[in-house]
C-alpha cells in the first residue's frame, strides 16, 4: 500500500525510508527500473487514509499507471509535485514490465495480471506473500463477531477503523519500524475496506482456474495476516505452467524486510532475468510441473540469515 515502507530500506525506528540497500537498489543494480504506486489513501497519496469504495478502484490504478508509464517522458508542471514521466518503450518486447506486490499489494497484482491477461502488458508477476484469502484473519477472535454485523457497518459507518489486525511478534523490529513511520496507518482496516478485501479474495478464489499468466509467489506457512493457502490455490489451480511456489516458512510475512529477504529477493531476481531476455510471454507456454520455472520450491527455498537492526 505504501511504496517507500514496502520496498525501501527503513534503518532504525523514526528514520526515514532509504535507497541504499533496499530492494530498489537491488533491483535497479541488475538492470530493472522500479516505478510504482501508493495505493489511494496511503502512504503520500491523497484521500481518506486508506480507505477505498471499491477494490477494483486499486487495480485499475495500478493498470493505468502501467500504461502511463509507456507515454512520451515529460517533466511534471513547477510546483504541482506531481511525478516525471519517463516514458518507457511501448513495445513489450524493448522494455518487458513486471508486476510486483506484497500482501494486498500481491492480491492487487494478481487481479491486475488476471484483468490484463492477452494485452501484453506484463511479462510476469513477482508475488510477496498475496492477499488472496484472507479466510484465517476473518475468522479469529473478534473479527468474527465483526463479520455477523458487517454489512450493518457498512451501510452507516463503512469509513470506521474496526477490524483488527495482530502484531508483528515473530520479528518485533519490523512491528517498531511500522508504528514509528508517520505514513504507516496505525489503526484498524475499515468496515469497507474489509469488506472489499473478503469480496476480492472470493472473487479470485472462483476463477483461480482461469488464471494464466507466470508467476512466482513467496510465501510463509506462519502469516497471520494472509493465508498461505490462497497461494498454495493459485499454484494448483492457475492453468499457467509456467508457475513457481516457494514457502518461506522461516519468515512471517513481511517478507522485503524480515530476517531471510536477501534470499527471497535473490530467488525473485533469478525468475526476473530467465523471463526478461527472451521473456515467457513470447516464447509461449512455459515448462511443466517439475522443470525450471513450473515447480513448488522446497530445498530451494532461502535460507534464514542473522538479523540485524533492520531486520536483515
Amino acid at each position: 500500500a505504501y511504496l517507500c515502507w514496502d520496498f525501501l530500506r527503513t534503518r532504525c525506528p523514526g528514520s526515514r525510508p532509504e535507497h541504499r540497500g533496499s530492494w530498489v537498489e537491488k533491483l535497479n543494480r541488475a538492470g530493472y527500473a522500479v516505478c510504482g504506486i501508493d495505493l489511494q489513501g496511503a502512504g503520500r497519496s491523497e484521500g481518506r487514509r486508506c480507505y477505498i469504495e471499491r477494490f477494483e478502484h486499486y487495480v485499475q490504478d495500478v493498470v493505468d499507471f502501467a500504461y502511463a508509464l509507456q507515454t512520451p517522458p515529460a517533466a511534471p508542471p513547477p510546483g504541482t509535485g506531481a511525478a516525471l514521466v519517463p516514458g518507457f518503450p511501448a513495445d513489450p518486447a524493448a522494455a518487458p514490465r513486471f508486476l510486483m506486490g506484497l500482501s494486498l499489494g500481491g492480491g492487487i497484482a494478481t487481479h491486475a495480471m488476471h484483468a490484463t491477461e492477452g494485452a501484453g502488458l506484463f511479462r510476469g508477476a513477482v508475488l510477496l506473500a498475496p492477499m488472496i484469502s484472507l479466510q484465517g484473519m476473518a475468522s479469529r477472535g473478534p473479527n468474527l463477531v465483526l463479520r455477523l454485523v458487517a454489512a450493518l457497518l457498512n451501510l452507516l459507518t463503512p469509513q470506521l477503523p474496526i477490524v483488527k489486525g495482530e502484531p508483528n511478534k515473530v520479528f518485533p523490529i519490523i512491528q517498531q519500524l511500522w508504528d514509528a513511520d508517520p505514513a504507516c496507518f496505525k489503526h484498524g482496516t475499515r468496515v469497507r475496506n474489509a469488506l472489499e478485501y473478503l469480496r476480492a479474495c472470493r472473487t479470485l478464489a472462483g476463477e483461480l482456474h482461469t488464471l494464466d499468466f507466470p508467476f512466482i509467489a513467496f510465501h510463509s506457512a506462519r502469516d497471520r495476516w494472509t493465508d498461505a493457502t490462497g497461494s498454495r490455490q493459485l499454484y494448483e489451480l492457475s492453468r499457467t505452467t509456467d508457475k513457481t511456489l516457494i514457502p518461506v516458512d522461516h519468515m512471517f510475512h513481511m517478507l522485503t524486510k524480515e530476517e531471510g529477504w536477501r534470499g527471497v529477493l535473490a530467488r525473485a531476481l533469478t525468475w526476473l532475468d530467465e523471463r526478461a531476455g527472451g521473456g515467457a510471454a513470447a516464447a509461449g507456454p512455459g515448462p511443466g510441473p517439475g522443470e525450471a520455472g513450473g515447480h513448488e520450491g522446497s530445498g530451494g527455498a532461502p535460507k534464514p540469515r542473522p538479523a540485524s537492526r533492520d531486520g536483515e
